[in-house]
């Protein structure tokens, strides 16, 4: 059963932000590698228009019914219903077990994306069949277990924190690009499996996890 990660950037810093972009990579459950047509990039035209502050972080703005990213426009932006769709049905696949009870995780999962993921399929009516077994994991509650003194302070859980202690000069600057950020998530967990001799699956064991249900 391979584990998702997976990042979403939004119209606004709310948990009813519609979704711009999805990101989202499978990797094996043991070792943490990155499987073979394992990832998952889809653009978004949102029904919602884009806050000024979202706009500044992510770059995303409409623009006379064009989604523009850093001033270029996006060619391959579907309606949210083809985009969640698309999603559910890359889950799907990545399902081996066929029973829905796949692993989903992202950085704040708890807080945010899987909120607002889950309040988008509602939203645009979007079934998700086996979403019931789905299982959350969340970076964050990971994080502050692996080193309290570290990253228990406040601030010091976020993602561009993370980049810069356990991948140091070899981290990319966090681009709110869902897809890379998504990349650079599996690098970091990977990173602090090795620095501590764990293996990808008692890393991952440090996370607090829910049910996606409970969203």
């Amino acid at each position: 059963m391979p584990t998702i990660f997976f990042d979403l950037e939004t119209t606004g810093p709310g948990q009813q932000s519609d979704i711009i972009s999805i990101g989202a990579v499978a990797v094996d459950d043991t070792t943490g590698e990155e499987l073979d047509d394992g990832r998952f990039e889809k653009y978004i035209f949102p029904r919602a228009g884009i806050m000024p502050g979202a706009s500044r972080v992510n770059g995303f703005k409409k623009v006379e019914g064009v989604l523009m990213k850093w001033g270029e426009p996006v060619e391959d932006a579907v309606t949210p219903k083809e985009g969640l769709k698309a999603f559910v049905d890359y889950l799907r696949e990545q399902d081996r077990s066929e029973d829905g009870g796949l692993k989903l995780v992202a950085h704040n999962c708890f807080r945010f994306d899987s909120k607002v993921l889950a309040n988008n399929l509602r939203k645009f009516a979007i079934e998700a069949p086996g979403s019931e077994s789905w299982t959350l994991l969340d970076t964050v509650t990971l994080a502050k277990k692996y080193d309290p003194s570290e990253h228990g302070p406040r601030g010091k859980d976020k993602l561009a924190v993370l980049l810069t202690v356990y991948l140091g000069t070899e981290a990319k600057t966090q681009t709110h690009d869902a897809l890379d950020d998504t990349l650079e998530l599996v690098r970091v967990v990977n990173a602090m499996a090795e620095k501590k001799k764990m293996s990808f699956k008692e890393i991952m064991d440090l996370s607090d996890k829910l049910p996606f249900s409970s969203c």
